[in-house]
């Protein structure tokens, strides 16, 4: 990690066996989550050289997104793991994504009611956390031009 604003010397964490496919900084906890295909989320304390926690995942990590305390994780085996980050070593619920291909991205919604999750297909899922809020959950078909499909690759709320 590189301290642009200070111009401090650039500072490298090691510990994952595998390749890091996602990171987002929690300011709450002023800790660092890295999400990798070793099947492991590690927590950054960035002052430290080794995580303050690790957290193993059924699967490779392929997308990650968070909107405190909720932070939900797309995995390989196509489930959605979500974290309330109030208690972040233990998983708060499981979720079989609603998409029948590979997970491409997530988004946590702004409220931390839920999620949308994006694939290869080019598919969005709409998901809601709360079991009592099922019937709110949907997907759409789009990224698609005559018979071509494409990705959706990246997905993301408008601030307003």
């Amino acid at each position: 990690m590189w301290p642009l604003l200070s111009g401090g010397q650039a500072t490298a964490f090691s510990g994952h066996e595998a390749p890091v496919k996602e990171l987002a900084w929690i300011p709450q906890m002023s800790l660092l989550v890295s999400g990798s295909w070793d099947k492991t989320l590690r927590y950054w304390d960035i002052r430290q050289p080794n995580p303050a926690h690790v957290q193993q995942l059924p699967e490779r990590c392929y997308a990650l997104s968070l909107s405190y305390p909720l932070m939900a994780v797309g995995t390989a085996d196509r489930n959605v793991v979500i974290f309330n980050l109030q208690n972040p070593q233990a998983e708060f619920k499981r979720i079989v994504s609603p998409l029948k291909f590979q997970t491409r991205c997530i988004a946590a919604f702004p409220d931390q009611q839920g999620f949308l999750v994006g694939s290869i297909e080019g598919r969005v899922g709409v998901h809601h956390v709360d079991d009592s809020n099922q019937s709110k959950n949907f997907t759409f078909k789009c990224h698609r031009e005559g018979t071509d499909i494409f990705s959706v690759n990246s997905l993301n709320f408008h601030p307003v």
